[in-house]
């Protein structure tokens, strides 16, 4: 969790970090939950990363949830979800 003034950078941060991650485990799984704000502007930061990164409501999330019969499957591997605490 990163913690620092608005406009410093945190997105395009874990956005690079993650990109990282995924180019040296393309099976690894991410999930950013951030403020409802918050969403655009990290799948926007990912994309610019050239992270694949899928945003979802929770009713969305929930979908995965019900299709998936393994709890370490949930969403496809080698991505970032983008999930909102705030619902």
């Amino acid at each position: 969790m990163l913690r620092s003034d608005l406009g410093l950078g945190k997105n395009e941060a874990c956005a690079a970090l993650v990109g990282q991650l995924l180019s040296k485990r393309p099976i690894a799984r991410v999930l950013f939950i951030v403020p409802n704000s918050m969403q655009a502007s990290t799948v926007e930061a990912l994309t610019k990363s050239g992270v694949a990164g899928l945003l979802l409501d929770r009713y969305r999330f929930r979908e995965l949830l019900d299709r998936t019969p393994s709890a370490k499957e949930v969403w496809p591997a080698g991505m970032a979800i983008v999930l909102s605490r705030d619902q």
